[in-house]
């Protein structure tokens, strides 16, 4: 997938063989089952029109710069959704640049923008999809200014899983509230986060678990409650030499030693080797318990044999989900 970097408030180029695309514009936090219904549609659309397949990413997410007093914790990184964008069949991507600034463009600029990287001829819209300065760019809107600059407006139905229909929104909240199996629904794959291994307090192999601890790359990531989850952890992500090893996963203050720092940390099964420095993902599959105080050391000890125990036997009879993430 070609990936092409916007900056809508630099001085425009003159367009140079420009693609001739279907796209659809958002987000994309999670690339959901949400997500994927209208990526479908472009893909779908393009393969009508024999155009090219792609997407226009804002970032960061405009949450972040239009209401900065709210901590929006996020789903994906950019790299882990272009990764998944790619994985859908995209072939073209547009990381347009969000700014306090570019949020005031009207509708018609933000299409004048895209013009030196694309040539839109059809959009892809979900309901209640609006775009540009004051959110004025809804559907009728959009279909005005298509007459004028020569594309057409596709809008489709929600996605919805079990009724429900399927939000990024939702997912973090079922998410935080320890739903992990839902919120996996709902993205169509196991919750992730992207991070970085570094240095911790070596506590866990002491008591016989050595873990990686994890620096996010989100300033704010989406997590689960704090507490003990199976999931995989996945080396070498976003690549083509990608693998993956079981993992018994903790989140929390570890109140047994008086924690106050949080810590996201993971126990690898059946791995030895270093990993410090290096970018791993880690998927949340099942949530297994709450976190809560032990005894001493010997305590801990205990449980966590158990809590690898139980991630052994539930991973056993799984696959990692290297076709879906």
């Amino acid at each position: 997938m070609q990936v092409i970097h916007l900056d809508p408030l630099a001085p425009p180029v003159p367009a140079s063989d420009a693609p001739e695309v279907v796209v659809t514009i958002g987000k994309f936090d999670g690339v959901h089952l949400g997500h994927y219904a209208l990526l479908d549609a472009v893909i779908a659309s393009a393969q009508r029109r024999d155009l090219t397949p792609a997407v226009v990413i804002l970032d960061p997410h405009p949450l972040t710069i239009l209401r900065p007093e709210v901590r929006l914790s996020q789903l994906t990184t950019l790299p882990e959704k272009l990764w998944l964008l790619a994985r859908a069949g995209m072939e073209l991507a547009v990381v347009w640049r969000f700014s306090s600034t570019s949020a005031r463009l009207t509708p018609e600029a933000f299409f004048r923008s895209l013009a030196p990287v694309l040539r839109v001829r059809a959009i892809v819209i979900g309901p209640g999809f609006v775009l540009g300065r004051d959110r004025t760019g809804d559907e009728a809107r959009l279909r005005t200014i298509g007459q004028e600059q020569g594309f057409a407006v596709e809008s489709i139905q929600p996605a919805h899983v079990a009724g429900q229909a399927v939000r990024s929104t939702e997912i973090r909240t079922l998410l935080a509230a320890g739903e992990v199996s839902r919120a996996a629904e709902l993205l169509g794959r196991p919750p992730s986060l992207h991070g970085r291994v570094i240095e911790g307090d070596r506590r866990g192999r002491l008591l016989g678990f050595p873990t990686v601890n994890l620096d996010p790359l989100a300033a704010h990531p989406a997590l689960p409650a704090d507490g003990v989850c199976a999931g995989w952890v996945e080396l070498e992500p976003l690549s083509a030499q990608r693998t993956w090893y079981p993992a018994a996963a903790n989140l929390g203050v570890r109140p047994t030693f008086a924690g106050r720092r949080h810590v996201i940390e993971a126990h690898l099964l059946d791995f030895t080797g270093d990993l410090y420095g290096q970018e791993v993902r880690l998927h949340f599959v099942a949530y297994l318990r709450g976190e809560r105080p032990f005894t001493g050391p010997e305590a801990l000890r205990q449980q966590i044999s158990a809590d690898v125990a139980a991630t052994r036997k539930l991973l056993a009879a799984r696959q990692p989900p290297e076709r879906t993430s």
